[in-house]
C-alpha cells in the first residue's frame, strides 16, 4: 500500500527514506555495490529528518540522539521520556513509519492569535492513519497547557498532516514497556529462525499461559531461548499473559489463544 506524504509545507525535507516499506525489527544491511572495496565496512547512520536541529551540548537540558540500527537513521528527542516512547513506537506492529520532530503546525487560540506547535513524533500506520504524538512528563502537563493546545489543534487539524493527535506521559511510557521494547529490538538483531521455530513448536496446541522459565528449560536452547521468546513477542505470535517485564518469572500465551 502506498502512503502519501502527509506534509505539504516548505519545511518538508526534499528527500525522505521510502516509508512505503514497512519498518522492520530485523536489520537487513543493503547489498554492497559491485565495486565496493570494503563491503563489510560500517556505514554511519543517516541524519535525522527532524524539522528542528537540537543542540548536542546545551546546559540544563537533556537531548536524545538515538541511532536506530535497523533503519540506520538518527532519531532525535528532547528527553529520555521521548527516547523511551520512540522505542514503544518502534516495536508497535501497526506503525509503518516514524517521523521525529515533524514540521510545526499552526493553530489559532481563543484570542485569534496564531501559534505554532512541533509534535514530538508523527507515526504513519499501515492502514494509512497518521497520529501526531506530544510527549510530556505528567508533572508538566498542567503548567505547559499542552492539553488545551492539543484541543485547539484537533479542532483545526489539517488531515493532510495527521488524522489524530495524542498526548503521552509516563503513565503510558512505563519503565516495563520501555524495557521490553529495548529487549525486543536487541533480540531481533540477533534472531535465529531455528530457535524461534523450536519455541513455537513447544507452544503448538497450548491454550493457556506458560512460564517463560519453563519454556526456556523445555526448549533446550539455554541462553538463546529468552531472545527467541522476545522476538516472538515482537512478531506478535505470543504475548505476555499480564503486564510486566519480559523475564524468566513472567508467563506468555499464544496470541491465537486470546
Amino acid at each position: 500500500m502506498s502512503l502519501p506524504n502527509p506534509h505539504r509545507t516548505p519545511e518538508t525535507p526534499a528527500s525522505l527514506p521510502d516509508w512505503t516499506k514497512p519498518l522492520s525489527l530485523r536489520f537487513q544491511p543493503p547489498p554492497p555495490a559491485p565495486d565496493d572495496p570494503f563491503p563489510d565496512a560500517w556505514t554511519p547512520p543517516q541524519e535525522s529528518v527532524a524539522s528542528r536541529r537540537l543542540p548536542r551540548n546545551f546546559k540544563g537540558s537533556f537531548h536524545a540522539f538515538i541511532p536506530d540500527p535497523v533503519i540506520n537513521r538518527v532519531i532525535t528527542g528532547e528527553s529520555s521520556l521521548e527516547g523511551g516512547f520512540y522505542l514503544l513506537l518502534r516495536t508497535d506492529p501497526r506503525v509503518a513509519w516514524i517521523w521525529d520532530q515533524p514540521p510545526a503546525v499552526a493553530y489559532i487560540d481563543e484570542d485569534g492569535v496564531m501559534h505554532e506547535h512541533t509534535f514530538d513524533y508523527l507515526a504513519v500506520l499501515h492502514d494509512g492513519h497518521r497520529i501526531a504524538f506530544a510527549v510530556k512528563p505528567a508533572i508538566k502537563v498542567a503548567s505547559t497547557g499542552i492539553e488545551r493546545v492539543l484541543e485547539l489543534i484537533r479542532a483545526q487539524l489539517d488531515p493532510t498532516f495527521a488524522t489524530s493527535v495524542v498526548l503521552r506521559t509516563e503513565a503510558h511510557i512505563t519503565a516495563d514497556r520501555v524495557h521490553n521494547a529495548r529487549m525486543i529490538l536487541d533480540a531481533c538483531q540477533r534472531r535465529d529462525d531455528v530457535h524461534l521455530a523450536r519455541v513455537l513448536e513447544l507452544l503448538d496446541g497450548v491454550t493457556g499461559a506458560v512460564r517463560i522459565a519453563d519454556l526456556v528449560e523445555a526448549s533446550g536452547l539455554e541462553g538463546h531461548a529468552l531472545p527467541a521468546i522476545a522476538c516472538l513477542i515482537g512478531d506478535g505470535f505470543i504475548t505476555l499473559s499480564r503486564p510486566g517485564r519480559i523475564d524468566m518469572g513472567a508467563s506468555v500465551i499464544p496470541v491465537r489463544a486470546h
